[in-house]
């Protein structure tokens, strides 16, 4: 089994004709297998378009730039999980469910992703196991990782800042109404403030769960 990937970041503006602009784009093989990973964005929004690709078919969901951090999150737990048994999972991101399964063939074990929404017909990507620590699923993972932290360094569209603020940004809070504190930021600080942020985000994520729109929750097996 193989695993490897390739990708760069396109420049934003001019959709070469299209409405929607290509921010990040990856490859990865896996066996016989080519997975595409397109983030885009347009006027509605950003959303990540992951296609599987075998020399007789090609499927494709598209996955909300919200639920990149999730998916992220659920690749971990198939890769990294102890458990001798893997449970199906099932993610809703506002009017889309995604469906996690694990199943085994001839070739091993591998997770069908399946992405179900009232705008279009249920599509399915499946991703082998892999032999390796470092194939498969893990690489799946890895392209994740990257696309999600890439992400969080393009500003949002109709986000773009002013002249005069080209070179230092500002935050405000108000406070009880009347007061205001700011900050002041250098542009080349933006990207570690973000971090620290993105830290915060993730150590405090268990508590902030109810506010994304997103519900995870574990798909009991079938009785036997």
């Amino acid at each position: 089994m193989e695993g490897n990937s390739s990708g760069g970041a396109a420049t934003v503006g001019g959709g070469g004709g299209g409405s929607d602009v290509e921010l990040v784009s990856k490859t990865l093989q896996v066996e016989h297998k080519l997975f595409y990973f397109d983030l885009k964005e347009n006027p509605r929004g950003r959303y990540l378009k992951i296609s599987e690709k075998t020399s007789a078919t090609r499927s494709t969901i598209i996955v909300p730039s919200s639920g990149i951090s999730w998916f992220l999150d659920l690749f971990n737990y198939y890769v990294n999980s102890e458990e001798h048994e893997l449970f199906s999972k099932e993610l809703q991101l506002d009017s889309k469910v995604f469906y996690f399964d694990i199943g085994d063939n001839r070739r091993g074990r591998f997770l069908k992703v399946s992405e179900a929404s009232v705008s279009r017909n249920r599509s399915t990507i499946i991703v082998p196991a892999g032999s390796s620590p470092d194939e498969g699923w893990a690489a799946f993972r890895n392209i994740l990782a990257e696309i999600h932290e890439a992400s969080g360094l393009f500003a949002m569209p109709n986000q773009k800042p002013s002249d005069a603020q080209e070179h230092l940004v500002g935050l405000s809070d108000d406070v009880a109404g009347s007061d205001r504190s700011s900050i002041i930021l250098p542009l080349s600080g933006l990207r570690q403030f973000h971090e620290v942020i993105g830290h915060f985000v993730e150590i405090t994520k268990d508590k902030i769960d109810g506010m994304t729109g997103a519900n995870v929750r574990t798909i009991d097996p079938p009785h036997r």
